[in-house]
């Protein structure tokens, strides 16, 4: 008997707790969200680095550099890879400007799925900003140009 009231009184203890943390999934994921949306932001600190790079490079410069150098070829990729940096960077702006931190008048399941499904969209994101970022920095530095990384505090 008293190992069933043990047993009774930590399972209690457990719906106790467990009750209590359901009410916060939703608070806890959008949390997790919110935290990946921040480590994001550097990621588009360092693509708007990078445009900004891509923007002032002097392929003529690089040309005398590099003799035989097609700097049509170049400029081709030049535009591609600022195009690919938009993208994100837009892709981005508008998953914020969709993104509805409140979620009033929600349940708690609904509003766990919507945080659920935010999470994806950010981890989408990161990695479209990653290839970005990974395919521009060999880009420059196949034309033997450091990737510039962004000013700390920005």
């Amino acid at each position: 008997m008293k190992i069933k009231t043990i047993i009774s009184g930590s399972m209690f203890c457990v719906i106790i707790t467990v009750s209590a943390c359901k009410p916060n999934r939703a608070a806890n994921i959008r949390h997790q969200v919110i935290a990946a949306h921040d480590l994001l932001m550097a990621e588009e600190d360092q693509a708007v680095t990078l445009k900004m790079q891509l923007d002032s490079l002097a392929l003529k410069t690089i040309n005398a550099k590099q003799p035989g150098l097609d700097t049509t070829s170049e400029q081709r990729e030049v535009k591609e890879f600022q195009s690919m940096l938009t993208k994100a960077s837009d892709d981005m702006s508008d998953w914020m400007h969709r993104f509805d931190p409140e979620l009033k008048g929600k349940s708690d399941d609904e509003s766990v799925q919507y945080y659920q499904n935010q999470a994806e969209k950010i981890k989408s994101l990161d990695k479209e900003y990653q290839k970005a970022i990974n395919q521009t920095s060999a880009f420059l530095k196949g034309l033997h140009v450091e990737p510039v990384k962004p000013k700390a505090g920005n």
